[in-house]
């Protein structure tokens, strides 16, 4: 009997290895297919735009193939947010206090991908997505008890995400998620150098998204509220933003680059 728990144990991680990898595979398709579009827009190409991942995920269903990509994609979310969930219910067990910090990123991240996959299964069955923009969104929160207040601490936590990017690349930390020792000293020096141009574009992107947040909430008005779409909106209007969003939309693809790395090297703990 203890023989067959674990190789029902062994079974579980290997799906779910299997299933977390398909996970970043598809976050690499959705800001591949971002920074593409974001690079085109600022170079003035034609079919160029800024959107986010929803946006993404509803180009990419009008491709050849796109009802195979969206069954992918809903896999892949939803296989990714389950590894989320189940690293969450593991380290809430930890005994020192950053256990609760950790249980509190992995719910997020958990749910935002749980979204996704539902986004893209919406698409897939022809159901109403109810994609809602950031300022509705906002706007509903808002008039929640204490809504302004959630907003703002929203925002701060953008805001704190986009600053952990910054040093998890030039820290170097995210190595440490990574099977570094599989690899050459080449695939070593390109996976550093498009982890920290992604990882920064990420970062970019967080704080600026962040930032509208917290103006919303002072300001009380949930149309300064941004999305990521915005957010790269809000670049090319600035001097020399042609250029700027062009930076950012390079790392968004080099971000997503450094999403397919992780599926072949990340080392999808499970604690």
């Amino acid at each position: 009997m203890a023989m067959l728990n674990t190789v029902n144990r062994i079974d579980r991680r290997d799906t779910l290895d299997k299933l977390a990898r398909i996970g970043f595979i598809t976050r690499g398709i959705v800001y591949g297919t971002i920074g593409v579009l974001a690079a085109k827009l600022a170079m003035g190409f034609g079919g160029g735009t800024a959107t986010d991942s929803n946006g993404a995920i509803q180009i990419l269903s009008n491709q050849p193939f796109g009802q195979f990509l969206l069954i992918l994609l809903c896999i892949g979310f939803g296989g990714y947010s389950l590894w989320r969930f189940v690293q969450a219910s593991n380290s809430i067990k930890g005994t020192d206090n950053k256990k609760y910090l950790d249980t509190i990123k992995y719910i997020i991240m958990g749910l935002i991908n749980s979204g996704l996959s539902y986004f893209a299964l919406n698409l897939f069955l022809n159901r109403s997505t109810n994609s809602s923009s950031t300022q509705s969104q906002t706007a509903k929160l808002m008039s929640q008890p204490m809504g302004l207040f959630l907003v703002g601490l929203l925002g701060a936590i953008f805001i704190g995400v986009g600053l952990y990017q910054f040093y998890k690349a030039y820290s170097e930390k995210f190595k440490d998620d990574l099977k570094t020792e599989q690899m050459n000293s080449k695939e070593m020096d390109v996976t550093t150098k498009v982890a920290k141009a992604g990882l920064t574009s990420r970062g970019i992107v967080f704080a600026i998204v962040g930032f509208f947040l917290i103006q919303a909430s002072l300001n009380h008005d949930p149309s300064k509220a941004k999305g990521l779409d915005q957010s790269l909106r809000v670049l090319i209007d600035q001097p020399y933003g042609s250029f700027l969003l062009g930076i950012v939309a390079l790392g968004l693809i080099a971000y997503s680059a450094f999403s397919f790395i992780n599926a072949k090297y990340n080392k999808i703990e499970v604690y």
